[in-house]
C-alpha cells in the first residue's frame, strides 16, 4: 500500500517538476484550485458493511481533496489534476498537449475497497486456541486497486495519426468470504467460525498501437491493435481445529490467466455540413 503511495507522489513530483522545469523555456503554470479537507464519520451499526457497500472507510479520512494546474510548455497547453486522500484513494491525471503536433495522458489512481466480516465474535481462548484465530476486524480486511493508463499520440504530414498507449490494472489484498471453518471443543457448541478469507493478487497489462487518418476533412479511418496480458493469483486456506489443536488444513489455489488480441477498425463521417 505504501510503496504505491509514494508511487503516486512520485508522479506527482514528476508532473510539478516537469512544469516548473519549462519556466525557463517561455512558460508559465497557473494554480487554479487547491483544497483540503477533513471528515471523521460515526457509524452506528455494522461498520463492516457502511465500508464494503460505500466504498469508503469510516472515521477520519481528509488530505488533499483537489488540486488543479494549468498553463503552457512553450507551444503546449498542460493541465494537471491530483488528490490524496486518507486512506484509500489517491489520483493524477496530467494533460499536455500540442495543436497538430502531438499530445501526452497520464491517468494514476490508487483506491482501497474494505470487506465486510461475518460480525459474529467468539472466545478462541474458550476452545483451547490462540487469538491469531479470531476473525480480523473488518478495517483490517481490504484490497488495494492500481489503475494507470498513459497515452500518447503524434500527428505526422501525409502519414496516418499515430496513437500508442499502456494500461495496467492490479489488485492485492483479501477478500473475507463468508462461510467459516470447524472449531471444535469437548463439552462446547461447535462453530463454524474459523475465518476463511482469500488472498487476492492480480494484475492486467494492455498495450495498443492506433492509426487514425481524417481524409478531406471529413472522413475518420481508424485501425487499432490491442493486446492484454491477464494474470490473477487467489489462494485460500481453511483450517479445521479440535480440542485445541489444528485437524485439518486445506488450502484451495487459483490461478486464471489469458491473452487477449483486440482487432478494430471504425469509420465514422460528419455527412452534414450544419
Amino acid at each position: 500500500m505504501y510503496r504505491k503511495i509514494i508511487l503516486h507522489y512520485l508522479f506527482l513530483c514528476m508532473a510539478v517538476f516537469l512544469s516548473w522545469d519549462v519556466a525557463h523555456a517561455k512558460s508559465s503554470l497557473t494554480l487554479d484550485s487547491f483544497k483540503i479537507g477533513s471528515r471523521f464519520m460515526v457509524i452506528d451499526g455494522d461498520e463492516g458493511r457502511f465500508r464494503e457497500d460505500n466504498y469508503v472507510t469510516d472515521n477520519y479520512s481528509g488530505g488533499l481533496e483537489e488540486l488543479m494546474l494549468s498553463g503552457n510548455i512553450k507551444d503546449a497547453i498542460l493541465s494537471i489534476e491530483a488528490h490524496a486522500l486518507y486512506d484509500g484513494d489517491y489520483g493524477l491525471n496530467l494533460d499536455l498537449a500540442k495543436e497538430d503536433s502531438y499530445f501526452l495522458k497520464l491517468n494514476t489512481r490508487l483506491t482501497r475497497r474494505y470487506y465486510d466480516g461475518s460480525n459474529e465474535p467468539w472466545d478462541p481462548a474458550s476452545y483451547g486456541l490462540g487469538r491469531e484465530t479470531a476473525e480480523k476486524k473488518d478495517n483490517h480486511t481490504y484490497t488495494d486497486r492500481f489503475d494507470t493508463d498513459v497515452e500518447y499520440g503524434i500527428k505526422l504530414d501525409s502519414l496516418p495519426d499515430v496513437t500508442i498507449g499502456y494500461t495496467r490494472w492490479s489488485r492485492n489484498g483479501q477478500e473475507t468470504l463468508l462461510r467459516g471453518e470447524e472449531v471444535a471443543f469437548t463439552g462446547l457448541n461447535t462453530l463454524r467460525s474459523s475465518v476463511i478469507a482469500a488472498d487476492v493478487d492480480g494484475v492486467s497489462d494492455k498495450a495498443f498501437v492506433q492509426l487514425s487518418k481524417q481524409i478531406n476533412e471529413k472522413h475518420n479511418v481508424a485501425l487499432k491493435q490491442q493486446i492484454e496480458l491477464y494474470h490473477d493469483d487467489q489462494a485460500i486456506l481453511s483450517s479445521r481445529y479440535s480440542n485445541g489443536a489444528l485437524n485439518q488444513q486445506r488450502n484451495y489455489y487459483d490461478e486464471p490467466q489469458f491473452q487477449e488480441s483486440l482487432t478494430h477498425a471504425s469509420y465514422n463521417s460528419f455527412l452534414s455540413e450544419k
